[in-house]
């Protein structure tokens, strides 16, 4: 069950991912149960979207032929190198972008499998343990959440799209806008996805030292809460517990191999984009013997943060993921030296909590790297290895200038 204000962010991120075909599936929007309830959405598959889908990438595959000449001919001053990097980036956008709408086509169904599957999950956990959390608590921090990423990458493309059009950058822009575009709103996507398992996996560890104090029974007297660990109230809800920590689980390890792939294609782009751009500013700045605050290095600074914003806010949802993960088995330990159950609880506590401790969900790029934080430190070593690498191509009389 979800808030409107929960609803209306689904949405708003919804039309945006259909229009740029990361999300061909239709939504529909199911009746409230009661009036305390939340509202509840259903996902199905939808061939107009995949119509849709089909159309923008022959329209992807036409900006290709046409922009390309015009990326060949576009002379960057006096570095030809420059010249080639940027057009061989760009097109290498493109392709990846009309193998991502391709992809998001093909595996339609699989969005829609996840999509069921959550929303099981969340009628299991509404039914069972809904009444143990404060909904309008939750919902206020998750808003605030969701709005801050948005926000800055509205931001960014803001600062990106204005710059360009003042300098007049129409053709490198339009060849360079819709890719990137696509690339930046898969990551964010991912971040977005990601961020949602974390919450109920958060709302899962919440709930776990409560089963075992009984408060979702509403029993205050001292001499059941002793005897508590027999209770076969406190048997069911730890066993639904691990229903629904193991049906999470699946759902995550699900997410990480529906992104694996088109993760790969955009943290490459992104990572061969930033380089390009900051090797354009160092050059930039060396030919004219400064920086001077303008609209062309304003342009060149929110391209760049475009291009590496979407991958720091990926890496560290994963990490606060996985965080979250490893917080299960710790709890569960603090469970059993705080409450003490009997001996058989405390054998199902400990086989649980080695069980989670090797349960690991692997957030990578078709196994190529991991898109924990590590990521970043590797692109940062390689950003600087490659950078001076390409610098070695420039003519000796621009630098020496």
């Amino acid at each position: 069950m979800y808030s409107k204000k929960s609803l209306l962010i689904f949405k708003f991120t919804h039309m945006i991912s259909f229009i740029l075909g990361l999300a061909p599936y239709s939504v529909e929007i199911l009746p409230r149960l009661s009036k305390k309830s939340g509202v509840s959405f259903r996902i199905i598959y939808s061939r107009l979207g995949c119509a849709y889908n089909i159309l923008l990438a022959l329209i992807f595959v036409g900006i290709t032929v046409i922009v390309r000449p015009y990326l060949i001919d576009y002379q960057y001053p006096n570095d030809s190198v420059l010249t080639m990097i940027v057009a061989t980036v760009t097109t290498l956008g493109n392709i990846f972008s009309i193998i991502l709408i391709v992809y998001y086509t093909h595996y339609q169904q699989h969005s829609v499998d996840i999509s069921k599957q959550l929303s099981k999950f969340d009628e299991i956990f509404t039914s069972e343990f809904g009444n143990t959390f404060d909904n309008e608590k939750t919902n206020r921090f998750t808003n605030i959440d969701t709005w801050l990423p948005i926000f800055l990458i509205s931001f960014l493309w803001c600062g990106a799209i204005t710059t360009s059009t003042y300098i007049q950058q129409s053709r490198t822009s339009i060849a360079n806008i819709f890719s990137v575009l696509i690339m930046t709103s898969v990551v964010m996507q991912y971040g977005s996805v990601v961020d949602s398992l974390r919450r109920r996996l958060k709302n899962l560890n919440e709930l776990l030292p409560s089963i075992f104090k009984c408060p979702i029974s509403n029993i205050e007297s001292v001499h059941l809460v002793r005897i508590a660990a027999n209770n076969r109230l406190v048997n069911h809800n730890f066993t639904m517990f691990k229903k629904l920590r193991n049906k999470l689980y699946k759902i995550s390890c699900l997410v990480a191999d529906f992104y694996s792939f088109p993760t790969l294609l955009t943290v490459v782009h992104s990572f061969c984009a930033s380089i390009t751009t900051f090797y354009f500013f160092i050059i930039s700045i060396v030919q004219e013997k400064g920086m001077t605050v303008n609209a062309f290095y304003l342009n060149v600074i929110f391209w760049f943060f475009l291009c590496i914003y979407p991958t720091i806010r990926l890496s560290r949802s994963v990490r606060i993921f996985n965080k979250e993960m490893h917080k299960t088995a710790d709890i569960i330990y603090d469970v059993m030296e705080m409450y003490a159950p009997n001996g058989e609880i405390e054998y199902q506590l400990n086989n649980f909590a080695v069980e989670q401790i090797h349960k690991k969900v692997e957030f990578t790029a078709c196994g190529f790297f991991s898109l924990d934080c590590t990521l970043l430190q590797s692109m940062f070593g390689a950003f600087v290895t490659y950078l001076l690498i390409i610098l070695q191509f420039k003519p000796k009389d621009v630098m020496q200038n």
